[in-house]
């Protein structure tokens, strides 16, 4: 769909239905919730997490708390601004 709108997950429940081979979703997967939503509606082997752990990096560590049902504890802001000091540090050598 490049980028625009919102993904149709009604393709993939459709491509799963007729597919033997293991079919991983995408797509919009920027929350638990959509994790969930993706993973119940169509039934898919896989969900690929793309864009949207860009600004939730810890979106896969809570994804696999939510599946083990466990609570996770999203990073405060001064977690999240330690994490951009410390990405900020990796990238300087890379522009130097």
């Amino acid at each position: 769909q490049s980028y625009s709108g919102f993904s149709d997950w009604n393709l993939i429940k459709e491509l799963k239905k007729e597919l033997t081979i293991p079919v991983i979703g995408n797509g919009d997967v920027n929350s638990v919730e959509a994790f969930d939503k993706i993973t119940n509606l169509t039934k898919c082997d896989a969900v690929m997490i793309g864009r949207g752990a860009l600004g939730t990096p810890w979106i896969f560590e809570e994804v696999i708390a939510n599946m083990n049902g466990m609570k996770f504890k999203k990073p405060s802001i001064l977690d999240v601004t330690e994490l951009c000091k410390e990405h900020i540090s990796l990238l300087i050598p890379l522009f130097n």
